[in-house]
């Protein structure tokens, strides 16, 4: 019995994360590419979701760096303008 209740906990985790991506993708479909003139909430919202996802960045100074050198130009201290207000 505590086997099976072992086995549908992994069950659910496999779920979980197979259905991930597609929770993610119907998030951001609803947030809106220009809400705001800076810092959209989509953009707002992936530059979140990348820090907890990614395990190489260790601050998110790092994170804006990695965007800023791929063409994003984003300022560390708009997004944390933006997170006090959304918060």
């Amino acid at each position: 019995m505590i086997f099976l209740g072992e086995g549908l906990k992994y069950i659910s985790l496999i779920v979980i994360i197979n259905s991930f991506p597609k929770i993610v993708k119907d998030i951001l479909k609803s947030l809106l590419k220009n809400d705001y003139p800076v810092l959209n909430s989509r953009l707002f919202f992936e530059c979140w979701l990348s820090y907890a996802l990614d395990n190489s960045l260790t601050s998110m100074r790092d994170l804006f760096q990695r965007l800023n050198n791929t063409g994003f130009e984003v300022d560390i201290s708009t997004f944390s303008k933006a997170s006090s207000h959304r918060a």
